[in-house]
């Protein structure tokens, strides 16, 4: 018995071994596509260091992703690519694949629509020194990659996420040679240093943009979760492209835009942790789709510039801790669709005259206790713009325009609405809430009528409870939760922390 167990130790010891070993193999392709008949199956799946010469093209790219499952260190810089169109190469389907490119999707599993994650096991890669341009997200997720990554010197050309999540990178190395692109701080910047393309994702700590960047170009930061702190973007930047900073969680501190942006790309902040209050710059025209999705550590107000035509599709859905009133400047014409999803902070919203068309679920979500809507026309809206709580806020509407909001679609769902004048342009003042409030584990309406109605809603809009007060001061006693309370032209959400 003694002796079996010690032939099971040893068998182990000797697995683990075998598999820390290094199997190396130096290859010449002939003929592109064909690498595949150069290894023996064996070879296929154990071969760790490998490096081929000769002409390789999407196809032989694919192999090494998919079948070579123990490839750690990859030397491809004396080999060309040959352009290839197919259904074997490196992307889903029959794609034409360009000569001298990094394939798209070159060391990434995709999975139809989904891109899962890159190849876990590359450790480290020399580039082919005669290909131009890397392709889309060619090394996406290649969080194995470690060290320096050196960008040839013919490269001209490098796509969107090419390296994003390669958090193992701590250096892009560019010879001084390079036409087009060169190297600050292990960062990969254009060669007049005016945009930034890609930032090592292995570097940490926090990271001031150079003065004379003007464009932050699509994931140049993605998923660059070692950045830390606050972020200081300078006066020279214009643009901020799709996805720039995109899940960079560790960026915690404030976010100051400054005044020469003009446009903020989709998915450009999305899951970012800043934190404080967040404003839009008067020079900004576009807000991209989830360009501030999910910043839920954002506390402070939000105030949008009155430069911003449209706010596009879940701009700040699930920004739930911003608060105050939420101004839609009046050069805003249309709202997409949960631009402010779950956006519960907000107390009151006000919408300018010149919004035609509010998307659907827009406001979903939100508790808004008071909407001013400016428009003599009620805007378009669907079932779901307002959710369902919103019905029981106060709307207020341009005077002589209630019949046209009553009998609006979806508007006419409002139980209180009432008139104001919005022919001098101002933006009504937050209504004065301080006589409702919670106080000792109590609802406390504090009001000189007596015998007014008093309405408490839960956040789902139910009827919690109806109540008339009795002299100065009422008290109501309800479980913990949130409570929308309505008396009269007050409307208050009060919040009991008790169980």
């Amino acid at each position: 018995m003694k002796k079996l167990v010690l032939f099971f130790i040893c068998y182990g010891l000797c697995t683990v071994i075998l598999q820390s070993q290094t199997i190396s193999k130096t290859l010449n392709v002939n003929t592109p596509g064909m690498l595949s008949d150069l290894l023996t199956s064996t070879e296929s799946t154990t071969v760790t260091d490998l490096s081929i010469t000769g002409t390789i093209d999407a196809r032989d790219i694919m192999f090494m992703r998919n079948t070579m499952s123990a490839l750690a260190n990859l030397d491809i810089s004396g080999v060309n690519i040959a352009a290839y169109t197919g259904e074997g190469g490196t992307a889903y389907g029959s794609y034409t694949y360009p000569a001298n490119e990094m394939p798209m999707y070159s060391f990434v599993f995709v999975s139809y629509p989904i891109i899962t994650m890159g190849k876990l096991s590359l450790k480290s890669i020399k580039l082919p020194n005669s290909i131009t341009s890397i392709g889309n997200r060619a090394f996406y997720r290649c969080s194995g990659l470690t060290g320096p990554i050196t960008i040839p010197d013919s490269v001209t050309s490098i796509a969107s996420g090419a390296f994003t999540g390669c958090s193992g990178v701590t250096v892009f190395l560019i010879n001084a040679a390079n036409s087009k692109y060169s190297s600050i701080d292990g960062a990969i910047f254009s060669k007049d240093q005016t945009a930034i393309f890609a930032y090592p994702g292995g570097k940490t700590g926090e990271y001031q943009i150079p003065d004379k960047v003007a464009t932050i170009e699509s994931s140049a930061f993605s998923e660059c979760r070692n950045l830390t702190g606050s972020l200081t973007i300078p006066n020279s930047v214009t643009t901020i492209g799709g996805a720039a900073f995109y899940t960079c969680f560790g960026l915690t501190g404030s976010l100051s835009l400054p005044d020469s942006l003009t446009s903020i790309g989709g998915l450009a902040f999305e899951g970012c942790g800043f934190s404080g209050s967040l404003t839009i710059p008067n020079s900004v025209k576009t807000i991209g789709v989830q360009a501030f999705r999910n910043c839920s550590n954002l506390t402070g107000s939000l105030k949008i510039s009155n430069s911003v035509s449209a706010i596009e599709f879940g701009a700040f859905a699930g920004c739930g801790h911003l608060t105050g009133s939420l101004v839609i400047p009046n050069s805003v014409t249309t709202i997409g669709s949960k631009a402010f999803l779950e956006c519960s902070g907000f107390s009151e919203l006000f919408l300018p005259h010149n919004i035609t068309n509010i998307s659907d679920e827009a406001f979903n979500n939100c508790s808004f206790l008071k909407i001013s809507s400016a428009n003599p026309a009620p805007p378009t809206i669907s079932d779901m713009t307002f959710g369902y709580l919103n019905f029981y806020s106060q709307l207020i509407v341009p005077s002589g325009s209630k019949a046209a909001y009553e009998s609006a679609p979806y508007w006419s769902r409002f139980t209180y609405i009432t008139e104001q004048d919005f022919t001098t342009g101002s933006t009504p003042k937050e209504g004065d809430f301080s006589k409702i409030y919670a106080a000792n584990d109590l609802i406390v309406i504090e009001s000189s009528a007596t015998n007014a109605r008093v309405e408490i809603f839960s956040t789902t809009g139910r009827l919690v409870k109806t109540i008339y007060t009795q002299g100065d001061r009422t008290e109501v006693s309800l479980p913990g939760g949130i409570y929308i309370v309505r008396m009269g032209n007050h409307t208050q959400k009060v919040i009991l922390q008790k169980q």
